[in-house]
């Protein structure tokens, strides 16, 4: 698993991004005045032969990706819950990661928890697939909490207010 932080570099290609997918609403900062969440979700199956989840899902592929990769993107009903994808092809499976020669710099070596925090979820119907995979709990503002390893070292990164992010070691 990893954690992927993305941010805008040139308005110019959001805005012409945004006018080809106009369901896509980039959140940016406002988070911090709107409560939306701030953060999404990708999933993959653990092998190419897992059976596929039943859920209705929007298929996307982007020009970065491998041919043979694509994401299933779940309908989000509410800008205040992360979108959640699920990764096809190459790039999905454990044998295609990175591992960096000395290690993580932090010595963590697996995700062992994570729960996510939002301000409301009174839009999301009570059978949609979010609330069945996703650890979901409500609080004042929104909050991805990561944590490594069980957190074995008993250290604890708070990176907010920059970023709605804590990470237990």
């Amino acid at each position: 698993m990893y954690l992927e932080l993305v941010w805008i570099e040139d308005q110019a290609e959001l805005k012409a991004f945004l006018a080809k997918q106009p369901d896509t609403i980039p959140i940016g900062e406002t988070w911090q005045t709107t409560g939306y969440c701030p953060f999404g979700v990708g999933l993959h199956y653990r092998t190419p032969n897992t059976t596929p989840m039943s859920f209705e899902t929007r298929r996307h592929t982007a020009q970065w990706m491998p041919a043979d990769s694509l994401l299933e993107l779940f309908s989000q009903p509410s800008l205040y819950v992360p979108p959640c994808s699920i990764l096809h092809g190459s790039l999905a499976y454990w044998e295609n990661r990175f591992e960096h020669p000395h290690g993580h710099p932090l010595g963590v070596q697996q995700l062992t928890d994570f729960q996510i925090t939002v301000t409301s979820i009174d839009a999301v119907p009570p059978t949609h697939p979010l609330l069945s995979l996703l650890p979901l709990k409500l609080g004042d503002y929104p909050l991805l909490e990561l944590t490594v390893d069980a957190q074995r070292q008993g250290k604890v990164f708070d990176m907010r207010p920059l970023l709605p992010l804590r990470l237990y070691c």
